[in-house]
């Protein structure tokens, strides 16, 4: 039954999907308009109800989506797509890593990173360029020794790893493969 799943919905999906590629251009509003226009084509009442688990609850798969969605861009309806277009826009097209999507709302935390502290939306591969990680790894272990004696400002470190964390395993499909329970037995 795992296995229809699979067949029916993401090799067809995925098939379509290496059509569209982004074109090579630094520009980020592009990137974003042909993620737009490239997610937009994905119906996503073909797999709304399909159930998924998910930190130990099985829920619909439009519920996985709208809430990864509101995680990671603080909207409820990303770049104005649907929670199912913008979750599988992620997953299969190619130039997902310079979509900026991923919302920082932290100001400090930016400017700390040498983002501008106006800017609240970054990409997959920015992130990554940024330091986050390095940054944060001594907080993992003060947020495990005692949660309550993190600032604000390293809260919000350790969300924007999440963050970044969760948007690179949706991007790979390791989010949707394993964290969902399609290969759980």
């Amino acid at each position: 039954m795992k296995y229809l799943i699979y067949l029916m919905f993401i090799i067809p999906a995925v098939s379509w999907s290496q059509t569209p590629t982004l074109p090579n251009s630094p520009m980020p509003d592009m990137a974003k308009r042909n993620f737009v226009n490239f997610a937009s084509k994905i119906n996503p009442s073909s797999i709304a109800t399909l159930p998924v688990q998910n930190n130990g609850r099985i829920k619909p798969f439009d519920s996985l989506a709208r809430e990864t969605s509101l995680f990671l861009t603080g909207s409820r309806y990303p770049l104005g797509l649907d929670p199912i277009q913008f979750y599988l826009g992620l997953i299969i097209y190619e130039g997902n890593s310079v979509v900026e999507f991923i919302e920082l709302r932290n100001k400090e935390l930016r400017q700390q990173l040498g983002f501008p502290k106006d800017k609240r939306y970054y990409s997959i591969s920015e992130l990554e360029r940024s330091g986050l990680e390095l940054k944060s790894k001594p907080l993992i272990a003060k947020d495990e020794e005692n949660h309550r004696s993190l600032s604000t400002l390293e809260k919000d470190t350790l969300e924007g790893l999440h963050q970044y964390f969760l948007a690179r395993e949706i991007a790979s499909a390791d989010h949707f493969f394993w964290r969902c329970g399609f290969w759980q037995y």
